[in-house]
């Protein structure tokens, strides 16, 4: 591995041999040819024959409204198969324009498109990263990866975490990596590959259809086969009796069908907006109707995607976050003074910019009017000792208006309370004893298994002589336990009891940890206790076959890859459910494609998913997915019972 970066006739070497470092894309069908494909369907060639046949018998009026359908379908099926190509294009934008490397010994912004492999990439803060690559200088370095993994928290990096990929975004620090992957050998590219294979199935309607068309089809030769003969042998003239014929099998043929279905098919997506859900393809409204099994992405979806305090261990007890008690004040201060993030007013809204979990403390602390704006001017901050992943905690030194410095620390339950020696019990510090350490440390526990996220917040009167720095992180005060969650939204609840009622089978599909995933499958009706759950090395062991079967008893999958969505999905499928799936980041677009329904999120989801899907929600809402299930169902049973209608009616018109 050279660290100095590569010379330029290095460079050179290895552009000839890699290429560029482009998302690939296989050589597509013409738009010419997307639109001459829509006309191979067996309905359309009938209506097709109906026209001329119209046209030759001078109802020239009735040949032109056939013709009108026929096309206005064949635009929409246009428009359904063109959209991968903007999925493609959605996913290049997310690649980094620019790169700073190290090459010839000196610093160097290039196009990221120039990137090779064996080149020092400069990271700092806000740069997307161009490439795959393997980190071997690291500073406090954190990235945003959530277009690969679906999950928001910025990732630690460090020395045992030590790969970064094209498109994150790094939201902390600095470091320096050399560029391991380019190109389609990426991450990204990877599922840009994934994304260009998944396939687009019929819907069960236009399956239907298709069947109805050749059964129709078979219909009106037999018609006019009979007719014709049978005049022909009472010796009628052959050619009126072909004529005649053909009249009886062009009446038929039921074609205002498809300018009903399309009718009705755009009257459901008028109603479905009103519920937030836009619909991207008109064949979507009706496949909702059918749907037996929703895939669903937890962070966003099932959840707030906002880390919020609920709940605090201080005092031997147990304390909601509302509660007006001095120590809960007390721990929520240290906590917010502890802190970089920052809450930015915007009319009655606010913007978090910082960590998740510090954002999920300063909320909890403004209804008591603690802020950090406030805290500055009271205890401005001296001196920071910042978070390193080695270290698991960060600590601050803040002064006040008697002239005390005091340090205030946070972090990892086990590493906060393993150096502090006294602990904050009801207004008086009280030693720390081993017996109490050890309760505390089961406490953490205890919360752990409810997926809560738990910080421990300490302090300490500096003395004089003390600089402040790391080394005073000891015999520390511990002021209690932060716990955190991401907490599912308040209507999930009932929304996944209305699934269970309709014989729609909820599953949730995330990047996540198993543990987090299953708390909150538990807790919202999901999954029950117990139950088994499959995460992403689970899935590796299984072949297809046995995956098949797992997939009618499994309800909970965790740390899945994009290619393990689709996995499920496609084992789901064969088992003949018709699927819905929700996502909102690039990892979630092929299987968001290869679904049934696609959901993307309308809020939190990146354009790559949005452009592979048939559906997006405007509120990021699950609740709102069974609503236009609901609306799906009365569309798909008006269609069935105007095809009952008028095919009867034109058996009718056959027989007088």
């Amino acid at each position: 591995m050279n660290r100095q970066g590569l010379s330029a006739a290095e460079v050179k070497a290895r552009q000839a041999q890699f290429g560029k470092n482009v998302l690939e894309k296989k050589e597509g069908a013409t738009p010419l040819s997307i639109f001459l494909e829509q006309f191979k369907d067996y309905m359309v060639l009938v209506l097709i024959g109906a026209a001329v046949v119209s046209a030759l018998m001078h109802q020239f009026s009735e040949a032109f409204s056939i013709l009108v359908i026929v096309i206005l379908n064949a635009m929409l099926g246009f428009i359904q198969e063109y959209r991968t190509e903007k999925a493609l294009k959605a996913l290049e934008a997310m690649t980094a324009p620019s790169a700073r490397v190290l090459r010839d010994q000196k610093e160097q912004t290039i196009p990221a498109s120039d990137l090779v492999p064996g080149d020092v990439l400069l990271l700092e803060t806000g740069d997307r990263i161009g490439a795959d690559g393997v980190l071997f200088s690291i500073s406090e370095l954190a990235c945003n990866e959530s277009m690969l993994t679906g999950e928001s928290l910025p990732v630690p990096k460090s020395v045992k975490n030590n790969k970064v990929h094209m498109g994150a975004l790094v939201t902390s620090g600095r470091g320096r990596a050399v560029v391991t992957a380019i190109g389609m050998e990426t991450e990204m590219g990877k599922i840009a590959g994934l994304l260009a294979d998944s396939r687009q199935e019929a819907t069960p309607l236009q399956q239907r259809l298709k069947k109805l068309g050749k059964t129709i089809l078979l219909a009106c030769l037999v018609i006019c086969a009979c007719v014709s003969v049978a005049g022909i042998l009472r010796g009628e003239p052959v050619l009126d009796m072909v004529l005649s014929g053909i009249s009886l099998a062009v009446a038929a043929i039921p074609e205002g069908l498809p300018a009903v279905v399309t009718i009705s098919l755009a009257l459901g997506v008028s109603r479905m907006s009103k519920r937030s859900a836009v619909v991207r393809r008109l064949p979507a409204v009706e496949t909702l109707g059918c749907v037996g099994v929703i895939c669903s992405d937890k962070t966003g979806t099932l959840t707030e995607n906002k880390m919020t305090v609920v709940n605090l261990y201080v005092n031997n007890a147990h304390h909601s976050p509302k509660d007006r008690d001095s120590a809960v004040i007390r721990i929520l201060t240290a906590g917010v003074l502890c802190s970089n993030a920052k809450l930015e007013q915007k009319g009655k809204q606010y913007t978090l910019h910082g960590d998740p979990t510090e954002g999920a403390i300063l909320y909890a602390a403004q209804p008591f009017g603690i802020t950090t704006e406030k805290l500055a001017q009271t205890n401005p901050r001296i001196r920071e000792n910042t978070f390193r992943s080695e270290r698991k905690c960060m600590s601050v030194v803040c002064g006040n208006t008697s002239g005390e410095r005091t340090l205030y620390a946070k972090g990892a339950p086990e590493v906060i309370i393993a150096k502090s020696e006294f602990v904050l019990e009801n207004g008086r510090v009280v030693p720390l004893s081993r017996i109490r350490k050890a309760a505390l440390l089961e406490e953490n526990k205890l919360m752990a298994k409810k997926a809560w996220r738990v910080l421990a917040v300490a302090e300490k009167t500096l003395a004089p002589s003390e600089k402040g720095g790391e080394e005073s992180e000891t015999s520390m005060v511990l002021l209690g336990l932060i716990a955190m969650e991401d907490p599912p939204r308040s209507e999930v609840y009932a929304a996944v009891e209305s699934c269970k009622k309709a014989g729609i089978r909820p599953v949730m599909i995330t990047g996540d940890n198993p543990l987090t995933a299953q708390a909150i499958a538990e807790k919202i009706g999901i999954s029950r206790k117990g139950a088994p759950i499959l995460t992403g090395d689970d899935l590796d062991r299984l072949t297809e076959q046995e995956l098949s079967q797992k997939v009618t008893e499994v309800s909970v999958y965790a740390r899945v890859s994009p290619r393990h969505k689709l996995a499920i999905l496609r084992a789901l499928k064969s088992r003949g459910f018709v699927t819905a799936m929700t996502g909102d980041g690039v990892n979630d677009a092929p299987a968001v494609k290869e679904a049934d329904i696609g959901i993307a999120m309308g809020q939190t989801g990146t354009d790559v998913t949005k452009e592979a899907s048939d559906l997006i929600l405007q509120d990021d809402n699950f609740a709102s997915i069974v609503a236009a299930v609901r609306q799906g169902r009365v569309i798909y049973d008006n269609i069935r019972k105007f095809i009952r209608y008028m095919l009867s009616s034109n058996l009718g018109e056959v027989l007088t």
